[in-house]
């Protein structure tokens, strides 16, 4: 050996690879994995599922939680029905759960000291946790967050940008105005 890093895994054969984490999901021994999409025991008991994801996670693919989203939808056969208890929302250009590029201030659950990650206004149309919240005892489904991007990552050093969060599969789209404002998009 030459010293060098030896790599963990090695995959001589992608096919076997591919069968054999099939093999795993399907088996799930001690439910270690979060690829089942059978949750109508959680949604009967009025359950609602809200997740979000950056899409510039470096440890995680985003892909690996739109992936979950399609698989649900087929599993349920409607988009609208699983629009009444589950709800993704991508964020674009945030990383793993925190920081990068993106407007990753909305109350996500591990807000910073700093303010970096807390709602730009603590209300349901800002903050994801109180749009959860309103969801479940209210019946208001979260059809967009406000989202903001703070100076340095600091709430006390002011606004860089906001966004508009939307739920998968929509998208912002920019209508017109100014690009660092989130009025000037909508959820299509």
């Amino acid at each position: 050996m030459n010293g060098g890093a030896r790599p963990a895994l090695v995959v001589k054969n992608e096919t076997e690879l591919e069968r054999i984490t099939a093999i795993g999901d399907e088996t799930d021994p001690g439910q270690g994995n979060a690829v089942n999409p059978h949750l109508t025991p959680f949604f009967q008991r009025g359950g609602k599922l809200m997740a979000y994801h950056g899409s510039a996670d470096m440890n995680i693919p985003s892909g690996s939680s739109t992936h979950y989203y399609e698989r649900l939808q087929t599993y349920y056969n409607s988009s609208s029905d699983l629009r009444n208890y589950y709800r993704l929302f991508l964020v674009p250009g945030m990383g793993h759960c925190e920081g990068g590029n993106g407007a990753d201030g909305f109350g996500r659950p591990q807000q910073q000291s700093n303010g970096q990650g807390q709602s730009l206004v603590f209300d349901a149309e800002h903050d994801a946790i109180l749009a959860l919240m309103r969801w479940v005892e209210n019946g208001t489904a979260p059809d967009q967050i406000i989202s903001a991007k703070y100076v340095d990552n600091d709430k006390s050093q002011g606004v860089e940008f906001t966004r508009l969060l939307c739920p998968y599969p929509q998208e912002g789209k920019y209508l017109s105005g100014n690009v660092n404002n989130s009025t000037s998009y909508i959820c299509e």
